[in-house]
């Protein structure tokens, strides 16, 4: 811990230590009782703790409020700090993608189901170039997307 922050008891900073490290070492890797009985959390009634009242309650008026957070004024002045890069996460160009998912081999994709189908029948698709085997093959893809089409309505009710 960097030794000019001196206003951290050891008990925080072991908690952080144990935050950031190797998941060897890490905090809570064999259960929630690792952080219940952290020193940091000592005094802590957790068979009661929905039912405590919380050490401080801000006072907020709408959901925007942001008076309870500290500014740092030494960002705010300092005009030679160039905002960060912004890579958002949408532009003009993806619009051709919109309400398009991509899922390898999914039942609901056409080469998915059909190999699958192909796979199951014991061949490995080099049969499906007959007419006769794609019609068996979609007409088994329509079986199964009816049934896991019933099976979702059934979990939606």
């Amino acid at each position: 811990f960097p030794s000019h922050i001196t206003d951290v008891s050891e008990e925080a900073k072991d908690l952080i230590q144990r935050l950031i490290c190797s998941r060897e070492r890490r905090l809570g890797q064999h259960g929630i009782e690792e952080f219940k009985k952290h020193p940091f959390f000592s005094g802590i009634d957790w068979e009661n703790i929905r039912n405590t009242e919380a050490p401080y309650i801000p006072d907020v008026s709408s959901p925007s409020d942001t008076s309870n957070f500290d500014v740092d004024d030494d960002v705010l002045k300092n005009p030679d700090i160039a905002p960060p890069v912004s890579h958002t996460g949408f532009t003009g160009q993806h619009l051709p993608f919109v309400g398009f998912t991509y899922t390898t081999d999914s039942c609901f994709s056409d080469r998915g189901s059909v190999r699958r189908v192909a796979l199951a029948d014991g061949g490995a698709g080099e049969d499906l170039q007959d007419g006769g085997l794609q019609v068996e093959a979609f007409e088994k893809r329509i079986r199964c997307l009816e049934q896991e089409k019933q099976e979702l309505n059934r979990k939606l009710q």
